[in-house]
């Protein structure tokens, strides 16, 4: 791995670890922690989630698919009726589902159409305003033809189940007291329901989008 990263030119720091089974076969942290902190990489070091988060979030879909909470195979707007897209002429009655969006095979575009940046950041705070920008968008191509990477439509599987029940009620745990004024509403109830119905019953006390408070002051690998 140390080869790999010094014949690449990479200064990046990197943990591997190897599983089989219950057991750990292989587990070593390479480099540092950034070019200005140079703290060794340990099993202890953060990480930032980035795309894994979509792991989680099919965790939590399927979670509540299997509770009979959500169909996989309907219409999402049958959840969320404010979210219309332009379909294609030809397939004007193709669901637009969980299972699709999370396939990666939907046609949505790969960004929500918000100005994600903007002071204050107008996307973050409720369903209502993604839909607005997002309503009679066209689909890149109908449903289920054609395999198409979109943060988009993972963020809209979040936001979704985010706005029904069980999580839109769930109680927030105390690390997620200040999450609605960052993230807005639907997104705060999701990320609080993967932290109780993932996170903590795995025990994975130092993964997660609200770390706990014992653990925010190590420093996070950029």
């Amino acid at each position: 791995m140390m080869s790999i990263l010094e014949e690449n030119g990479l200064s990046v720091g990197a943990y591997v670890g190897i599983v089989s089974g219950d057991n750990v076969i292989f587990s070593q942290g390479y480099n540092y922690m950034s070019t200005t902190n140079r703290s060794p990489v340990t099993e202890n070091s953060l990480f930032r989630i980035g795309s894994v988060s979509k792991l989680f979030t099919v965790m939590e879909m399927l979670h509540l698919w299997q509770r009979h909470i959500i169909d996989l195979d309907v219409d999402i707007s049958l959840y969320a009726p404010d979210f219309q897209v332009s379909k294609p002429p030809t397939e004007p009655s193709v669901p637009l589902s969980f299972r699709k969006i999370a396939s990666q095979i939907s046609g949505l575009a790969r960004e929500v159409p918000c100005a994600f940046y903007a002071t204050p950041p107008i996307c973050y705070y409720n369903n209502s305003e993604i839909f607005k920008r997002y309503r009679d968008q066209p689909l890149l191509f109908p449903p289920d033809t054609m395999p198409s990477y979109s943060n988009m439509g993972f963020a809209l599987i979040g936001n979704v189940l985010g706005s029904i029940e069980p999580l839109k009620s769930l109680p927030l745990l105390h690390k997620m007291k200040n999450c609605e004024e960052i993230a807005g509403t639907e997104t705060c109830a999701f990320v609080n329901g993967l932290h109780v119905d993932i996170f903590r019953p795995l025990r994975m006390d130092n993964t997660g989008y609200a770390v706990p408070y014992t653990i925010v002051s190590l420093p996070v690998l950029k």
